[in-house]
Formats: C-alpha cells, sequence, structure tokens
C-alpha cells in the first residue's frame, strides 16, 4: 500500500514535470510570436516598397503624360484651344443644367 510520503513525492515530481511542459511551451509560444512578428514586419516592408515602386511608376507616366501634352500643345496650338474651350463649354453645361434642376451650384440652398 502507498505511504503519504510515496504520494507526496510522486505528486512533487509530477508537478515539476508539468512545470517543464509549461515552460517549454511558453519557450515555444515566445518563439513562434517571434517568428510571426519578424514575417508581420517583412511582409510591411515588401508592401510599403510595393507601394513605392507603383508610385514612382505613376509619377513617371504621369510626367510623360504631360510632357506629351506639352509637345502637342505647342504642336498644333489652336486646336488646343479649341478642346479647351470646348471641354470647359461642356462642364458649365452639365453644371448649368444639374443647378437647373435644383442642385446647388455652389453648395447653398437656393431662395
Amino acid at each position: 500500500m502507498a505511504t503519504k510520503e510515496t504520494t507526496a513525492a510522486d505528486f512533487e515530481g509530477e508537478m515539476a514535470a508539468i512545470r517543464k511542459e509549461i515552460a517549454a511551451l511558453r519557450d515555444d509560444l515566445a518563439a513562434t510570436l517571434r517568428t510571426g512578428a519578424r514575417s508581420a514586419s517583412n511582409g510591411a516592408a515588401q508592401a510599403g516598397e510595393t507601394v513605392r515602386q507603383k508610385a514612382d511608376e505613376i509619377v513617371e507616366k504621369g510626367s510623360e503624360i504631360a510632357s506629351s501634352l506639352g509637345r502637342q500643345i505647342e504642336e498644333r496650338p489652336l486646336a488646343s484651344v479649341a478642346v479647351a474651350f470646348g471641354a470647359g463649354f461642356l462642364l458649365g453645361k452639365l453644371l448649368e443644367r444639374r443647378d437647373a434642376h435644383g442642385a446647388p451650384a455652389n453648395g447653398r440652398q437656393r431662395g
């Protein structure tokens, strides 16, 4: 028959084993969290770099379009003025029509 001392010793041994397992689990969890944090940081850095590259491409494309537009205006100034006038006229008519339907043209209520 088991004595009280044997049972207490067994209990202490089991408790020590459980403490070791908990410590190992804590270390594993900490390592996993560190790895996850590094992965997230790397992913964010890669996403930021991709955004910067796309922004640079957009700026470059915008500069090319602006240069092209400038050349076209220099080559055909009268046509450019006519196109600008036509676009302004159409925009004015659209805004005028919107105002005529009760929508405020300048953000104020009509009264």
